[in-house]
């Protein structure tokens, strides 16, 4: 049976490959960030000056700027040169995090965060998202496909994709194209573990 296995390094390593080295006088937003704020500390280790927004009661390391509340009721006056949006808008408006729920909480997060990027082509947003057959997996998360990852992506411009799909023996992570990937059936029960909710990768470099 296919697992979730290893997707952290797929996604946080296409994060970090396509933040340029040298941040300084740049700024990040880190959208959702984990325990261990792992991006926003590598953000900041290259001169970033980094704020994160999330919802769990999790301590930043220094250098970073947390904001614990929810993105829809958070405000910003600068706009941000790259936002780090890493497995976290598939879980917008689930309730999985205690936010609201809200059927279509991820796209109207997607337009918020478009509004605080810089526009014409210099401000960046890296996302990773699941994708494969449209699904709404319970609590945990959406799977994006042919019918709702468009609307995920409206109102910005691909500038880069890739896709990762798990290998049948579940031992690594397999680059793949954009419809093998949509055609993943994703798992839909999280047993013995949540590890078990498959699905295929995708990875995009966004501009607004």
């Amino acid at each position: 049976m296919k697992t979730l296995a290893g997707d952290r390094g797929i996604e946080w390593g296409f994060a970090m490959e396509n933040l340029p080295p040298c941040g300084a006088g740049r700024r990040v937003l880190d959208f959702g960030p984990m325990e261990g704020f792992y991006l926003s500390a590598d953000a900041a280790s290259k001169g970033y000056s980094v704020v994160a927004v999330g919802l769990e009661d999790i301590a930043p390391p220094q250098g970073v700027r947390y904001v614990r509340r929810d993105v829809m009721a958070v405000e910003f006056d600068e706009p941000f040169d790259y936002i780090l949006n890493v497995s976290t808008v598939e879980h917008v408006g689930l309730g999985r995090y205690g936010d609201p729920l809200d059927p279509d909480g991820d796209l109207k997060a997607m337009r918020k965060l478009r509004g605080w990027m810089r526009l014409d082509g210099d401000g960046i947003m890296l996302l990773t998202v699941p994708v494969g057959v449209d699904a709404v997996v319970g609590e945990y998360h959406r799977v994006y496909g042919p019918d709702r990852l468009p609307g995920l992506l409206e109102g910005y411009a691909v500038l880069k994709e890739r896709y990762w799909v798990k290998a049948d023996d579940d031992s690594r992570w397999l680059p793949c194209a954009k419809e093998r990937a949509l055609a993943e059936v994703p798992g839909q029960v999280p047993e013995p573990s949540i590890l078990y909710l498959s699905y295929a990768l995708g990875g995009f470099v966004l501009c607004a």
